[in-house]
């Protein structure tokens, strides 16, 4: 045999051997996938080369490699594993997946948030962090829905541990709130909020709500689903956080009358809106963000112990579609707002008709 058939050989063979390595190993066995113990250092070898390979491929930026690799990351998340396993493993992906955030191929980082968002390891915040202050908002709406998912797929042990995590949570979200034009991005960014247990995300919450009304009474085609989502989670924990029997809680006088604030300016901006036959309004959610916000108001005067005003039910209102006669009930609503308990300013309850700044659309 001629030394260039040799070589020829070797080549070949070594390509092979290269080609095969690059691949990750097609599946982790379901016994370690069930260990109730931390990962000896076979198995964590075993699990290092797995996630590596995948990594790599979802690194190209190439359609096909990217989805395989996805797909790689993702399948052992997926079914009934040990609550060690998902942790060690998550951890394990979380720490090949970092430099991924650093590509200037916008696929491989929005992808890398679509599994951010399925990872059980704590240290899943640093990408999350990094995946909000992405250039592009498709990045960024994906690393919004995995804060909110993070608050479900991170285990504790204390209540203490929680806290501390949700207290990062909420600074990374903040910091983003205040700089966000997308309203792809909002919705999700508004969903995590609502899904903090913190008393400091319940305040942040009522905020972000009063900031986007503008965005709404001036783009009134968007709907106000997350809005309402989030209005009636906040609700929900204000009725209880105001029921303190048996309890000790007290009533957070406070937080009861801003609940009323934003949800008054709301029930305005949304029936000003449908008043407007030109307006080309999401109908059905801005019709029931009136019906929930007529809800808190007047929950709102009854706690807190307001002259009650006599107003006429808003069901039948919204199913005749009567906006103006809503409109007048606004009225109402504004002169008791402005006196005792809730003495509020005029200027506090009205509604900017400044457009915001032209947002950017998620892909």
């Amino acid at each position: 045999m001629s030394l260039g058939r040799v070589m020829v050989g070797v080549v070949v063979a070594a390509c092979i051997c290269l080609a095969a390595s690059a691949q990750p190993q097609a599946s982790i066995p379901p016994e370690l996938r069930a260990t109730t113990t931390t990962f000896n250092e076979a198995q964590e070898t075993l699990i290092e080369t797995y996630v590596s390979a995948a990594v790599d491929q979802l690194a190209t930026g190439e359609d096909k490699p990217v989805q395989e690799g996805r797909r790689l990351l993702l399948e052992p998340l997926a079914g009934d594993n040990s609550p060690i396993f998902r942790q060690a493993y998550s951890s394990f992906v979380r720490v090949k997946l970092t430099p991924a955030l650093d590509s200037d191929k916008t696929l491989v980082r929005l992808n890398a948030m679509i599994i951010a968002a399925q990872l059980s390891d704590r240290g899943a915040l640093e990408l999350v962090k990094k995946g909000l202050a992405d250039s592009n908002p498709a990045v960024r709406y994906r690393a919004a829905k995995a804060a909110g998912q993070l608050l479900v797929n991170v285990p504790f042990d204390t209540n203490t541990g929680r806290e501390a995590f949700e207290k990062e949570l909420l600074a990374i979200i903040k910091d983003r709130i205040s700089q966000e034009t997308s309203n792809d991005v909002w919705r999700p960014l508004l969903d995590a909020l609502a899904g903090l247990q913190l008393p400091e995300g319940t305040s942040e919450l009522v905020d972000a709500l009063n900031r986007r009304i503008q965005a709404h009474a001036t783009q009134p085609a968007l709907t106000l689903d997350s809005e309402r989502r989030a209005l009636r989670g906040l609700f929900v924990k204000v009725v209880q956080g105001a029921d303190p029997i048996g309890s000790g809680r007290q009533i957070d006088r406070q937080l009861i009358r801003n609940l009323a604030k934003v949800s008054f300016r709301y029930l305005e901006m949304c029936a000003t809106t449908l008043n407007n036959p030109s307006s080309a309004a999401d109908a059905v959610s801005f019709q029931g963000m009136i019906q929930d916000a007529d809800v808190v108001l007047r929950w709102s005067v009854q706690k807190l112990n307001a002259t009650p005003i006599a107003l006429k039910p808003i069901d039948p209102l919204v199913k005749e579609s009567l906006w103006a006669e809503i409109l007048l009930q606004t009225q109402q609503w504004r002169e008791l707002l402005t006196k005792s308990p809730f003495s509020f300013e005029p200027a506090e309850l009205s509604i900017p008709t400044t457009p915001p700044a032209e947002p950017d659309a998620a892909s």
